[in-house]
């Protein structure tokens, strides 16, 4: 099947392959390399013979000359061949500079609250009270009723009254 490629679209696409050629052969230009020579010669040569360098509808698009792939090296080649000082075109951004870099790092400061500056640290805070001692122990046998009177009439605050002891009932399973 024959694609039907408009003449000056090959026109235009032959123009810019050869002046990308003479771009990079000039004494100002870089050069080709073998590659490259072999790549404009078979590209300019289907180009006049067919009116197109490719035959694969995947390749590119089918109403242009030059395939997506072919378009980009020869933009590559071109810009090879402009660049001046060995360097290729530099983005308007500024460059970060060394110093700034590490003063920047350095000066780090996070943008949230940290938790830690909520505590209020006082160290002449009172102490918690004393915890009250562990309860005794005692044989039910040997409770009296003094014992019994001094837990009924101590005072009910919480301040002054102690835990009353546990008591040990003797029997049970282990004495038989």
């Amino acid at each position: 099947m024959a694609r039907d490629i408009d003449d000056k679209k090959t026109k235009k696409a032959l123009r810019k392959l050869r002046k990308a050629k003479s771009r990079a052969e000039s004494e100002d230009g870089p050069g080709l390399t073998d590659w490259e020579k072999e790549f404009f010669e078979g590209v300019e040569e289907r180009l006049e013979t067919f009116g197109s360098a490719f035959n694969d509808p995947e390749k590119g698009n089918l109403d242009s000359a030059l395939s997506a792939r072919q378009t980009h090296i020869v933009r590559e080649i071109d810009k090879k061949a402009r660049k001046k000082n060995g360097g290729m075109k530099r983005s308007s951004f500024k460059p970060k500079l060394k110093s700034d870099s590490k003063t920047k790092t350095n000066n780090f400061s996070p943008r949230g609250r940290d938790i830690n500056d909520d505590i209020e640290t006082n160290i002449n805070a009172p102490k918690m009270p004393p915890q009250p001692s562990s309860p005794t122990l005692y044989l039910a046998s040997t409770h009296t009723e003094e014992n019994k009177r001094a837990t009924n009439d101590a005072p009910s605050t919480s301040e002054t009254a102690k835990p009353l002891p546990f008591k040990v009932i003797q029997g049970g399973k282990a004495q038989s």
